[in-house]
């Protein structure tokens, strides 16, 4: 298949004529790849300035609501896509790819201040006992008064030590309560409300966090 060469002054004089890069797309697809391919894309219409000062959240949420996956937002308009992620609008995405992408802003949050850590799930960071004034310990784990802990952990029961350090060895869950491991000690901002999420949550607090789309932050109780 013959394809034409462009110059770049040709190329230069075809972006000028569009205020978007939708309609440079919409007119001709083979020009908009060779412009970028040429590196002109300096010369693309910039609009994500402007939008970010005139769009207003109703805008922008009205806007998100008219897609059915996260990809046709991005092919719409990858601008307001990044905009809407800065202004944590995730919750007006379409509903089944809403919650993998806050999952991954969350991750990715996580790991800006883990990278430097060995491991954020071992004992030693997940479990924080409590030394009481009669010489008992309230277990970091199991949240129970004990007069004794393991001697390689004061933080942790004798029971609750050997429980961690078995499923811990086969790379599972080992905090008891509803939140996994990896999201122990995570903060959940949500419009006005923050969340300080430790080892557990109440029903009331999952059962919201539920509802807006942090449900795979949960697992099951077990009783170990």
């Amino acid at each position: 298949m013959f394809m034409r060469k462009y110059t770049d002054e040709e190329l230069i004089d075809w972006i000028k004529k569009f205020g978007t890069m939708k309609e440079m797309r919409k007119d001709s697809i083979s020009k908009y790849y060779a412009s970028r391919r040429k590196g002109l894309d300096i010369y693309f219409p910039k609009r994500l300035r402007a939008e970010r000062l005139i769009l207003s959240d109703e805008e922008l949420i009205k806007w998100l609501k008219g897609f059915e996956t996260i990809t046709d937002i991005r092919k719409e308009n990858i601008n307001r896509y990044n905009l809407a992620i800065r202004r944590g609008l995730h919750e007006h995405f379409p509903e089944k790819v809403s919650k993998s992408k806050i999952k991954r802003d969350i991750i990715k949050k996580e790991k800006k201040t883990k990278l430097k850590e060995i491991d954020n799930t071992i004992a030693s960071k997940m479990y924080k006992g409590q030394k009481l004034e009669n010489g008992n310990t309230i277990c970091g784990r199991c949240l129970e008064e004990k007069s004794k802990t393991h001697t390689s952990n004061k933080n942790l029961c004798i029971s609750c030590y050997n429980v961690y350090h078995n499923l811990k060895y086969r790379n599972k869950d080992h905090n008891k309560w509803n939140i996994r491991d990896e999201y122990c000690h995570t903060t959940i901002r949500h419009h006005e409300k923050t969340f300080q999420i430790g080892i557990k949550v109440d029903e009331r607090t999952q059962n919201y966090l539920t509802l807006i789309g942090y449900d795979f932050i949960f697992k099951e109780v077990y009783d170990k």
